[in-house]
């Protein structure tokens, strides 16, 4: 359950926080080799390898993405539940994808996600990440 499955385009790998509990207060760190304008970044929140798998695990309800000089921003991140009323057929990541969207670009070297809220799976309170990505 490395960062690295964070990162590998493969939907049916995840990151798991590793921490006892739900990883409230864990810290991912992307850093870039120079400065970038970031827009936005997407996170395909919880192991998306199949409903099974995904609601076994668990999922981040809220972030704090800091991109330095003091710029802080907070946000909810979607996921579903087991009882939620949703297809289970098609393109799972599609639908626990949360897209965060910059008000404006901001220039950074490095992003650092702080996770501030987390649930528990049905087995696993382990919190999983499948993929970021930052355009």
């Amino acid at each position: 359950y490395s960062a690295d499955n964070m990162i590998d385009g493969d939907y049916s790998t995840a990151w798991a926080d590793g921490v006892s509990g739900t990883g409230v207060g864990e810290t991912i760190t992307i850093h870039f080799d120079e400065k970038k304008l970031v827009n936005g970044i997407d996170i395909v929140n919880g192991y998306t390898k199949d409903w099974e798998t995904y609601y076994k695990n668990g999922k981040v309800s809220s972030v704090k993405l800091y991109f330095g000089n003091d710029r802080f921003f907070d946000y909810d991140l979607s996921y579903i539940d087991e009882g939620d009323d949703v297809s289970e057929s098609g393109d799972i990541a599609e639908k626990c994808l949360s897209k965060i969207t910059c008000n404006e670009p901001i220039s950074t070297d490095q992003i650092t996600i702080t996770i501030t809220g987390a649930v528990a799976g049905t087995k696993y309170d382990d919190t999983c990440i499948s993929e970021i990505s930052v355009y």
